[in-house]
């Protein structure tokens, strides 16, 4: 093998790794811009559930039986 050789597949292994580490950069981005929707989803389950808590609450209290 001559230097030539080495030269093309050192730019080539050059060239994977910068695609690689655009790939892993934008996955990152990608993970963290989820994990930050499904933050708010969460809150917004939370909220949901708590009115839904107090609705139940409120059913119940006018069901029960006045002294």
């Amino acid at each position: 093998r001559g230097a030539g050789a080495e030269g093309i597949a050192v730019v080539a292994l050059k060239k994977r790794k910068r695609e690689l580490e655009l790939d892993i950069g934008t996955n990152i981005f990608k993970l963290i811009n989820r994990n930050r929707l499904l933050g708010v989803m969460v809150k917004y389950q939370r909220g949901l559930l708590t009115r839904l808590d107090e609705a139940c609450w409120s059913v119940f209290e006018e069901t029960l039986p006045r002294a």
